[in-house]
């Protein structure tokens, strides 16, 4: 009896697979088999496609092994796979492998590839590679400095919103380094990169409006630039809406808002503001 059971029981298995067969389906693996064949982690879905080749999986894992993400860090397999992509022109795999040439981490260090692969993503309007290549020139690390080369790529970033290359542009027209000096382009960025929050840009614009340099002279918008620096901790802008306060300079004389921006400075270490505010309180 028990050998008819089990008879009919493979039986039963056997048509199961010819009616499949017939139809065209493939057979269900069991659950366990399923969740064991498909993937369990980000690295192991980038994997899958990375090494068919896919670009921007082999960047995604390189950035698994940069990071520690599902992986054990490993700087020398990240810059293996940032350069798998990089050569298939992946603009965002050429910006990670020039950053690891920049930083010696999974390569030797060599700042002359570090300057070509940003290069290499910078024509092809990578925004970070454009700042990268900028700083390149600017600073001569891995190529020739130039600073004309510096003001080109500064403008390329510049106009894409790269708010900290906006600022350094400003003050290339400010200082007339790498281009002639010319205020209004100076406070024309300055002012960009103010409004994208960055707090030196602003302290800059107030000293364009407190001053009249690419704008005209405005004392009250150079105080609200001076406040909206100072209130992210910018130092020389606390100090600067100090003596605003103090002197009366396009507000209201004010001891006790000099103080409290005189202290504000101090505590990052501003000794103009610590002796400032000796000479207050003995007053």
């Amino acid at each position: 009896m028990m050998k008819d059971s089990r008879h009919l029981a493979w039986t039963c298995v056997i048509l199961a697979a010819v009616v499949v067969a017939k139809s065209g389906c493939k057979p269900v693996a069991p659950s366990s088999q399923r969740q064991n064949r498909e993937p369990r982690t980000l690295a192991d879905s980038f994997r899958i496609k990375a090494e068919k080749g896919d670009a921007e999986s082999q960047w995604g894992l390189g950035l698994c092994y940069e990071s520690g993400q599902d992986v054990p860090v490993d700087k020398t397999e990240a810059a293996k796979w940032f350069r798998k992509a990089a050569e298939q022109g992946y603009a965002d795999a050429q910006v990670s492998l020039g950053s690891c040439y920049a930083s010696g981490e999974g390569v030797p260090l060599n700042k002359a590839e570090a300057a070509k692969w940003y290069l290499k993503a910078a024509e092809q309007g990578h925004i970070t590679a454009q700042g990268a290549v900028a700083m390149c020139y600017y600073e001569g690390e891995g190529v020739p400095q130039d600073r004309e080369k510096a003001v080109k790529w500064f403008l390329k970033a510049s106009e894409q919103g790269f708010v900290e290359i906006q600022v350094r542009l400003a003050f290339c027209y400010k200082l007339g380094e790498g281009t002639p000096r010319n205020p209004t382009e100076a406070a024309k960025w300055f002012r960009a990169a103010a409004e994208g929050g960055n707090a030196q840009a602003q302290y800059e614009l107030g000293l364009c409006y407190a001053m009249g340099h690419g704008m005209e002279l405005n004392p009250a918008e150079a105080i609200k630039c001076f406040s909206q620096s100072a209130t992210q901790g910018y130092v020389e802008a606390q100090c600067q809406l100090a003596v605003c306060y103090e002197e009366g300079a396009g507000v209201p004389r004010n001891k006790a808002e000099a103080v409290k921006w005189y202290r504000e400075a101090a505590k990052r270490g501003s000794k103009m503001a610590v002796r400032r505010l000796r000479e207050l309180e003995a007053q």
